[in-house]
Parts: structure tokens; sequence; C-alpha cells
């Protein structure tokens, strides 16, 4: 489910983003290590994430968000790259409830 370019965007729900001062990963190793130095800095947000959902799940009718609103994509801002420009990294936790499930408790 990463690192992603922004363009398989959802169609609707919320993205938590979390900014970083440091720089963007380097993903120059094998599949399995990428995936693992990924899942470490995403971790946090994924905490975040399973937070939200509880107060959201107790909220959602009152506070008038559609049905089918959830939380589906994380966002790690890095603020400072080798070129100056701000990179980032986007989780997508997947498009049914079970796979977002399956990703937050991972």
């Amino acid at each position: 489910h990463f690192p992603n370019d922004g363009s398989d965007e959802p169609k609707m729900g919320l993205r938590i983003t979390d900014y970083k001062t440091g720089k963007v990963p380097d993903f120059k190793y094998s599949q399995a290590v990428n995936e693992r130095i990924a899942n470490e800095n995403f971790w946090q947000l994924k905490i975040y994430a399973l937070l939200i959902r509880e107060m959201m799940s107790n909220s959602i009718s009152d506070i008038g968000l559609p049905d089918g609103f959830d939380l589906r994509m994380l966002r790690l801002l890095y603020l400072t790259s080798k070129d100056g420009e701000a990179k980032y990294l986007d989780m997508d936790l997947g498009e049914t409830q079970q796979e977002r499930d399956d990703e937050l408790q991972s």
C-alpha cells in the first residue's frame, strides 16, 4: 500500500498528515526491508488513525458526515530533502473496512 504518488486518491475520506522535519527515507534496499522501513515510519500515524476512527464511530452521525466517509489515507510529509522541496509518502489503508482493519492491526 505504499509508497504512493498521490494519483490514487480515495473518493471520500479523511487523510491524516504528519509533518516531519527530517529527510524522506531512502528506499534503496530489498522490498522487504523497504516495507519494514515504511511501516516503522507510519507506526505513529496508525495509532492516530485508530484513535480518530474510534472517535468518529462514536460521533459520525452527530457531525453530519455521509455514509461511507472513512479514514483511509495516511501521509508523512517530509519538509527537508536534497533538492529543497517537501516530499511525501502515502499509505492507503485499503478500500474495504476489513482491509483497513487488517492494516491498522499489523
